[in-house]
């Protein structure tokens, strides 16, 4: 079955408490990068990105190989699948769409914090990039901000933001920002009702709005940091 949410935003924009919510509501998978190791997926995503920034593939030429891993989930968020936003908008024009953005300098704390402390820690182990995870995780720092996150990220995200925008001109999207009020740290009533209208669904009775994050209680950097199935 064909994927019917599509949320495009980057790590640490509130994605994973987002699946949680989806999948709690329709009792189905939602794809994250938590899934990716589950799954054996990382050369797949690997292959992808590289033909994508490396080979300058098109959009359109990179949908059978996306919806080889997509298409047993009811939607997709996070990276590494909402790299390819392009892709996926034209493979599923029916499909609903959240965009997560996030108060920049809050996001760009978490990200310096997390993912780019683990993947400093991790490189600093060794620069080996044949381990798989390892190897994804090469690929997208340096496709998106050339390895350099202090310097570039900032320019990702806002560069990100509005080529999503971009192209969903003439579609519905409910914008999900978790500093506003929805999701982890406050307004579960508010996440839901707005969730679940936008989906067509019932808010569920006496549930909290998950507010997963994986990295809570974690030490920053090191080799904990440097799991990347544990993304926001």
């Amino acid at each position: 079955m064909p994927p019917r949410i599509l949320i495009f935003g980057l790590p640490r924009t509130g994605t994973q408490s987002l699946c949680d919510a989806i999948t709690l509501l329709t009792g189905e998978p939602v794809y994250h990068m938590r899934e990716v190791a589950t799954h054996c997926h990382q050369p797949a995503w690997i292959s992808l990105l590289d033909r994508k920034y490396r080979d300058h593939e098109g959009p359109e030429a990179l949908i059978p190989a996306l919806k080889v891993v997509l298409e047993p989930y009811c939607g997709m968020a996070d990276f590494p699948a909402s790299i390819f936003a392009e892709s996926l908008l034209s493979a599923y024009p029916d499909a609903k769409v959240i965009l997560t953005p996030r108060q920049e300098d809050a996001w760009f704390k978490s990200m310096l914090r997390t993912l780019w402390a683990g993947h400093l820690a991790a490189t600093a182990e060794t620069d080996d990039r044949n381990v798989t995870m390892r190897g994804l995780r090469w690929k997208y720092h340096e496709y998106c901000w050339g390895n350099d996150f202090s310097a570039k990220g900032r320019e990702y995200y806002r560069r990100y933001v509005e080529e999503v925008k971009g192209l969903c001109e003439g579609r519905e999207v409910l914008e999900w920002d978790v500093g506003g009020g929805m999701g982890k740290g406050g307004g579960e009533e508010v996440g839901w009702e707005r969730l679940c209208g936008f989906l067509g669904c019932d808010v569920p009775v006496g549930r909290a709005f998950p507010g997963t994050d994986e990295y809570d209680g974690k030490p920053v950097g090191g080799e904990q940091a440097g799991t990347e199935g544990e993304v926001k």
